[in-house]
C-alpha cells in the first residue's frame, strides 16, 4: 500500500562513466526493491553515457534491472576521426581553442574508455555532444508528462518541475573530463523546462584510495576541483565554442550545476569505502526523489541554499594583530551529505525468504524424497489394468466391433446367417438321391458353390480385405480401434503423469520408475507378439482352416453331379464342415490381423512413452535448474543479509532467517497447504496469463506438466509468475506471523536494545553516523562565514506516530536531532528503518580537510611538466614527452585551492617591482607569460616561469622549481646590496611607491585604496621598505581615479587624461632615470619602472621612449 506523499518530481538521472553506472543501477534497484518494478514508477528516467561500452558492475547483487540500449549512449571517438581533428586545426578550431597540443590522437580515442585523460572525456564530449543531447531529450520524453501518476491504485500529483541529476567521478577521464561542459549543456539544452535543478554528485578523489597506481587519480582530482571552485566564481563566465555556428557558442556567468555535492570517505565517526559511497549517493537520490521521505528531505537542501549568504571564502594573514586578505576568495556554493540508518534489511531478507519458499516450491514439486515401491512391475500392471492397457485388453479392444461386439462375434453372425440362408432356401438340395435311384441331378446343389463363393467373396471384400488401398470394414475397424486406443492411451498416460507429479504419493522419481516399467511391459508384450508371428501362430491356423474349407468346398463340388443314397446328408456335412473352416480361418485371420496392430500399437505406446520420458525429463531439468537457481539465490540473499553493511546499525543477522521461514509455513497450515494453495494459484494465474493464452497452447487448459513445452522465451516468464507469487505471499504475511511482527524497526531495536541507557546511546550512533561525509577546516570560517549544517531523521509516523514503539523512538531522536521539525514521517513501506539525514552546504572547496594530500601529488605532476617544457626549449625533450595533462583545457586560468604562500607571493610583488620577474608575449603562443632572466656562462637564458602572476606564486611552491626560488630570491639580494647609499635605498622605495600608485590608478581604480587586494600589496611593500630600511613613509593620499577593474582576469580599463607636455616633465623622468642606473638595476626592470614612472607623469609613449633610448643608448 502506497501512503499519502504530498507530490512527486520528474527526474533524469545521468550516469558518467564507471561510477555513474554504479550509482543508477543501484537507484534502479532501490526503485524495485520500494516499487516492484521501474515501470511501477514512470517520473524517472535514466541514461548512462559513457567511453567504454562494456564497463562490468562491480557487486551486480547491489545492481537493478540491467539498463536497456536506449538508455545507454556509447561516446566513441575512434582514431581516424582524432586524427582529422588534431591535424586539421583549421577546420577545427573550436577544438584546439582549449585542446591541449601535446595530446596525440592515439590519446584522444575513446572506444575502450578515456584512459584516465581527462581532457580525453572532454574530447568524447565535444565530438559526441549532438548525439548526446538527442539521448538526453530521448531520455527525458520517457518521463511521464501528466499531472499526476498513479500508483498501486493510488493518484498523486506530479510537480509540473524537472530534476536532474548527474553522478560522476572526478578523478577519471570520462565522468571528469565532461561534468562541466555537460553541466552548462543541459542548461541549455531544458532551459525551457518548469523549475529546472541539476545536480552534481561526484565522490572525492579520496574515495578511490588504492585503486591502484599511476592512474593520476590525486592529481586528475586536484585539477577538476581547482576548475569547480574556477567555474563557480562569481567572476568567471563560461564561455565555450562547440561547433563552427555562432549558435554553437554557449555563454553562461552562473555554475554550470545549482547543486554540487562533494562526498569523501570520512566523517567525525567513520570512514567507507568506494563502494558504500556509491550506495550513499544512491540513497540519496532515491531518499530525494521516490520515497515516501522525499518532500521532507528536499526541504533540508532548500533550507540550507537559502541561509547561504553571499559572503565569499577570502583568506586571511594576520599582519600586526590584524586579519589580511591574501590571494583569491574562494566561492561557497558547495555541498555535502551523510546518511545512517539503524536498519532491518527487509529487502534481502525478503527475497531470501520467497526465493526459499519457491525454491522449495519446485522441491515440493519433483517430490523427490518419496518412497518407491518396493516391486514397481506389480504397481505397473495394478496401473494399467485401471487404464486398459494390459497387453490382452489392447487386443480385445483392437477387435471390438463399432456396436461393442467383437469382431470374431461378427463372423460367426455371418457364417451364422448363411447357414440360416442355406437351410431356409434349400441350397443344399439334392435330386440324385434315394428314392431316385439313378436320377439325374436337378436340385439347387448345383449352383450353390457359385452361391457360398459369391457370398464368401463378397463378405471378405466387405469386411476382410486387407488393402492399404481399399481395406475391409473389420479391418478398417480395428485400425479405428487402434487409433483411437492410441490416442485415449497416451492421454491417460500423461494424465496419469499430470496427476501423479502433484500427488504427494508419486512424483516425478516415481514416474520415472512407472514409465520405464509401462515401457518394460509393453516390450515384454511386443516380445511375445512377435515371437507368435515369427511362430505363425495365427498365420498358420488360418491358412490351415481356409486349406480345410476349399477341401470341403471342392468336396462339394465334385459330389454334387453325382448320385448317392444320403447325397444331401453328405453335402450338409461338407458344408458344416466348410462353414466352420471358414470361419475359424476368419477368426485366425482377426486375431492374426488384431495382433499385428496390438503390435503396431504397443511400438507406438512405448515411443509415446519415451516421449513421455523424454518430456518428463525435460520438466524435471528445468525444474531442477529453476529449485538450484532459487537455492543459489536464496544463499546469495542469506550471504547479502550477514554481509550487509549499513552506514548505522543492522538489527538483524542472517542467524534468524530459519525462524521467519519456519514460522511462516507453520502459520499458513503447513508446506503441503502453502505448496498446494501456490499451486492452484499458479495455474490458474497461468491459464490466464498472456505468454499462455497467446501462444500455440492457448486452446488447452494449463497444467503444472505442460512446463516442459515452454520454450527459452517463455520459460522465464513462467519462472517469474512463481516468484512473484512466491513474493506476494511474503509479503501478505498473516499479521500474527513473525515476519510481519519482528520486521518493524522500533519494535525489533527495542526487542534487541531493552535498556533505555543503550537505546540513547545507538540513537546518538544514529545522529553521529550520518553527519556529513566530508571534513572541513573548522578554522577556515573565522567569524566571516559558517558552515550551513542541518539534519532530518525519519521514522515511521513522524514525530506524532500513534505507534507505541515509534512513540518510544521519537522522544530519543528529540534528544539529538534538535532543529525545528527535524522529525519526518516514514511510511508502511519504510517501517523497517529509521533514518537519518544531513546535510551541510557554503563551504568552499579549499575546506575540504583532504586537498593538502591532492595537492601535493598535483605539484609533483605540475613539477614534472614545468621540467619538460623548459628540456623542450633546450632542445633536449620533444612535445610529446610532456606527462598527461589533468586539466581540461591548455591554458592555466585556474587558481589553486591553497591560499598563497605569503614569503612567495611578497617575493613574486617584490620582484616585479624591480623588474625581477616581467610580464611578456610568448611569441609562438602569442599570450602572455611571466618570465625571468638567469646569468650561465653562455650568456643569459629566459625562463618562462608561468603564465600569470598569480600563477606564479603557484610555481614557485613547487618543489621542483626551488632553483628557480632561488635564482629570484639571489637577484632580490643583489638588488638590495647594491643599494648601499641612502639615495639609493630611496630610489628603491620611490619605485616600490611608483608601483603602488600605478595600480591604485590602473587594477584597483574601481575600488580605490580600500580594495583588499591593493591593502594587501601595500601592507607587503610597507613591510618590505621596512625590514630592508628603504623607508617607512608610504605617500597615503595618492590618488583615486574611477577604473572598471576585473580582478579576476587582472587587468583594468581606465579613462586617463591626455599627458601635458613641458620640458619639466622630461626633466623629471631623465632625472629618474638617472637614479635607477645609479643603483644598478638590470635593464630589463629598469625599462618596466620607466614605464611606470612616465604614466605616472602622463608622458606620451612617444615622448618616454625617446627619452629612454637615448639614455640606454648613452
Amino acid at each position: 500500500m502506497v501512503d499519502d506523499i504530498k507530490s512527486f518530481v520528474p527526474t533524469l538521472v545521468i550516469g558518467v562513466g564507471g561510477t555513474g553506472l554504479e550509482v543508477i543501477t543501484r537507484i534502479r534497484r532501490l526503485i524495485v526493491e520500494s516499487y516492484g518494478s521501474l515501470a511501477n514508477f514512470p517520473l524517472i528516467s535514466f541514461l548512462h553515457i559513457d567511453t567504454e561500452q562494456n564497463y562490468k558492475i562491480k557487486d551486480p547483487n547491489m545492481a537493478g534491472p540491467a539498463l536497456e540500449a536506449m538508455e545507454k549512449f556509447w561516446s566513441e571517438v575512434k582514431l581516424i576521426n582524432a586524427e582529422a581533428i588534431v591535424q586539421q586545426k583549421n577546420n577545427y578550431s573550436w577544438y584546439h581553442e582549449w585542446l591541449p597540443p601535446e595530446l596525440e590522437p592515439q590519446q584522444l580515442v575513446s572506444q575502450q574508455g578515456a584512459g584516465q585523460i581527462r581532457a580525453c572525456g572532454r574530447f568524447s564530449f565535444f565530438y559526441n555532444r549532438n548525439n548526446i543531447q538527442q539521448k538526453c531529450q530521448d531520455a527525458r520524453n520517457r518521463i511521464s508528462k501528466d499531472y499526476d501518476v498513479t500508483i498501486e491504485g493510488q493518484t498523486f500529483p506530479v510537480q509540473p518541475k524537472l530534476n536532474i541529476f548527474v553522478v560522476a567521478s572526478i578523478s577519471g577521464g570520462t565522468g571528469s573530463g565532461m561534468l562541466i561542459d555537460l553541466g552548462y549543456s543541459l542548461k541549455e539544452w531544458f532551459q525551457g523546462e518548469n523549475g529546472l535543478e541539476i545536480t552534481a554528485i561526484v565522490p572525492s578523489p579520496d574515495a578511490f584510495e588504492g585503486v591502484g597506481a599511476g592512474l593520476r587519480l590525486k592529481e586528475n582530482g586536484y585539477a577538476a576541483l581547482m576548475e569547480l571552485n574556477y567555474f563557480y566564481d562569481v567572476n568567471t563566465e563560461y564561455k565555450v565554442q562547440f561547433g563552427p555556428f555562432a549558435t554553437d557558442q554557449i555563454t553562461n556567468k552562473f555554475p554550470p550545476y545549482d547543486f554540487m555535492y562533494i562526498v569523501e570517505t570520512k566523517n567525525q565517526s567513520m570512514t567507507v569505502d568506494i563502494d558504500q559511497i556509491r550506495e550513499m549517493m544512491a540513497q540519496n537520490i532515491f531518499l530525494d526523489l521516490v520515497s515516501d521521505y522525499s518532500s521532507y528531505k528536499r526541504t533540508v537542501r532548500d533550507n540550507i541554499r537559502s541561509q547561504i549568504t553571499a559572503v565569499n571564502d577570502q583568506p586571511l594573514i594576520n599582519r600586526n594583530n590584524q586579519n589580511q586578505p591574501i590571494g583569491r576568495s574562494y566561492p561557497r556554493n558547495f555541498y555535502s551529505f551523510g546518511i545512517s540508518t539503524i536498519e532491518i534489511p527487509i529487502y534481502p531478507i525478503r527475497k531470501y525468504l520467497s526465493s526459499r519458499l519457491t525454491s522449495e516450491l519446485y522441491q515440493w514439486w519433483l517430490k523427490k524424497g518419496v518412497r518407491l515401491p518396493s516391486n514397481m512391475a506389480v504397481e505397473v500392471d495394478k496401473e494399467l489394468k485401471q487404464l486398459e492397457l494390459l497387453p490382452g485388453e489392447i487386443i480385445k479392444k483392437i477387435v471390438m466391433s463399432a456396436d461393442g461386439l467383437g469382431l470374431a462375434k461378427k463372423v460367426e453372425e455371418f457364417i451364422v446367417s448363411l447357414e440360416d440362408e442355406i437351410r431356409r432356401d434349400h441350397l443344399l438340395e439334392c435330386t440324385a438321391q434315394l428314392p431316385n435311384i439313378f436320377a439325374k441331378e436337378e436340385g439347387k446343389i448345383l449352383k450353390f458353390n457359385k452361391y457360398l463363393e459369391n457370398r464368401v467373396k463378397n463378405f471378405k471384400r466387405e469386411n476382410l480385405r486387407d488393402d492399404l488401398i481399399d481395406r475391409g470394414e473389420y479391418i478398417k475397424r480395428m485400425y479405428i480401434n487402434q487409433e483411437t486406443l492410441f490416442s485415449n492411451a497416451k492421454e491417460k498416460l500423461e494424465n496419469k503423469v499430470c496427476d501423479y507429479l502433484l500427488n504427494n504419493h508419486y512424483g516425478s522419481q516415481y514416474l520415472i520408475k512407472f514409465l520405464q516399467g509401462v515401457k518394460d511391459k509393453f516390450n515384454s508384450q511386443l516380445a511375445l507378439l512377435e515371437k507368435e508371428a515369427s511362430d505363425k501362430t495365427w498365420e498358420s491356423e488360418e491358412d490351415d482352416k481356409l486349406a480345410e474349407y476349399n477341401n470341403n468346398c471342392s468336396i462339394i463340388q465334385e459330389l454334387s453331379k453325382r448320385w448317392s443314397i444320403t447325397k444331401e446328408s453328405d453335402m450338409k456335412k461338407h458344408c458344416d464342415e466348410a462353414l466352420k473352416a471358414l470361419k475359424d480361418s476368419w477368426k485366425a485371420g482377426i486375431q492374426r490381423k488384431s495382433r499385428q496392430i496390438t503390435a503396431e500399437t504397443l511400438r507406438d505406446l512405448v515411443k509415446s512413452v519415451e516421449d513421455l520420458e523424454i518430456r518428463l525429463n525435460r520438466w524435471i531439468q528445468k525444474f531442477n535448474d529453476s529449485l538450484t537457481k532459487y537455492q543459489d539465490l536464496a544463499k546469495q540473499q542469506e550471504n547479502k543479509v550477514n554481509s550487509l553493511e549499513f552506514l548505522g546499525l543492522k538489527l538483524f543477522e542472517g542467524s534468524g532467517l530459519k525462524e521467519l521461514y519456519s514460522d511462516f509455513c507453520v502459520v499458513k497450515s503447513g508446506k503441503d497447504v502453502l505448496f498446494k494453495q501456490l499451486t492452484d494459484d499458479l495455474i490458474k494465474n497461468t491459464n490466464e496469463s498472456n505468454f499462455w493464452t497467446q501462444s500455440k497452447y492457448q486452446n488447452q487448459k494449463f497444467r503444472l506438466f505442460d512446463i516442459e513445452k515452454l520454450d527459452q522465451i517463455q520459460y522465464p516468464q513462467f519462472e517469474q509468475f512463481v516468484a512473484k507469487i512466491t513474493q506476494k505471499s511474503i509479503k501478505d504475511a498473516p499479521a500474527h506471523s513473525k515476519l510481519a511482527q519482528d520486521l518493524d524497526a522500533c519494535n525489533l531495536f527495542m526487542k534487541l536494545y531493552p535498556d533505555p541507557g543503550v537505546q540513547k546511546h545507538q540513537i546518538q550512533l544514529l545522529f553521529n553516523k550520518s553527519k556529513p561525509l566530508v571534513r572541513l577546516d573548522q578554522s577556515i570560517p573565522q567569524g566571516r562565514f559558517q558552515y550551513i549544517e542541518l539534519h532530518l531523521a525519519g521514522v515511521f509516523g513522524g514525530e506524532n506516530t500513534s505507534e507505541p514503539a515509534a512513540q518510544k523512538q521519537v522522544e530519543l531522536l528529540k534528544k539529538f536531532f534538535t532543529q525545528k521539525e527535524a522529525i519526518a514521517p516514514l511510511s508502511n513501506r519504510e517501517r523497517h528503518k529509521l533514518l537519518a539525514v544531513h546535510e551541510v552546504g557554503g563551504f568552499s572547496l579549499r575546506c575540504l580537510a583532504g586537498t593538502k594530500i591532492l595537492r601535493k601529488e598535483y605539484q609533483k605532476w605540475r613539477g614534472e611538466r614545468i621540467r619538460t617544457e623548459r628540456a623542450i626549449l633546450k632542445g633536449q625533450k620533444q612535445e610529446k614527452d610532456l606527462p598527461i595533462p589533468v586539466h581540461l583545457q591548455k591554458d592555466m586560468v585556474f587558481w589553486d585551492l591553497v591560499p598563497p604562500d605569503s614569503t612567495l607571493e611578497k617575493l613574486v610583488l617584490v620582484s616585479r617591482v624591480f623588474g625581477s620577474l616581467r610580464e611578456e608575449i610568448n611569441q609562438k603562443t602569442q599570450k602572455s607569460v611571466i618570465r625571468y632572466r638567469k646569468k650561465t656562462e653562455l650568456g643569459e637564458d629566459v625562463i618562462t616561469l608561468s603564465s600569470s602572476w598569480e600563477d606564479a606564486i603557484q610555481v614557485l611552491e613547487l618543489p621542483d622549481c626551488r632553483e628557480d626560488r632561488t635564482e629570484i630570491e639571489h637577484q632580490l639580494e643583489e638588488l638590495l646590496e647594491k643599494a648601499e647609499t641612502e639615495p639609493q635605498k630611496q630610489q628603491l622605495r620611490k619605485q616600490m611607491e611608483d608601483f603602488l600608485k600605478e595600480r591604485l590608478e590602473t587594477i584597483y581604480r574601481k575600488i580605490g585604496a580600500d580594495d583588499p587586494l591593493y591593502l594587501r600589496e601595500r601592507t607587503i611593500i610597507q613591510e618590505f621598505i621596512t625590514e630592508h630600511k628603504l623607508g617607512t613613509n608610504i605617500n597615503p593620499t595618492l590618488p583615486q581615479p574611477t577604473a572598471t577593474t576585473d580582478h579576476k582576469l587582472g587587468f583594468s580599463v581606465s579613462d586617463q587624461p591626455q599627458p601635458p607636455s613641458n620640458r619639466a616633465v622630461e626633466v623629471e623622468y631623465e632625472q629618474y632615470l638617472t637614479q635607477l642606473s645609479g643603483i644598478g638595476m638590470p635593464e630589463e626592470a629598469l625599462q618596466i619602472s620607466a614605464k611606470n614612472k612616465a604614466n605616472q607623469l602622463n608622458l606620451s609613449q612617444e615622448v618616454s621612449d625617446r627619452i629612454l633610448n637615448r639614455f640606454l643608448n648613452s
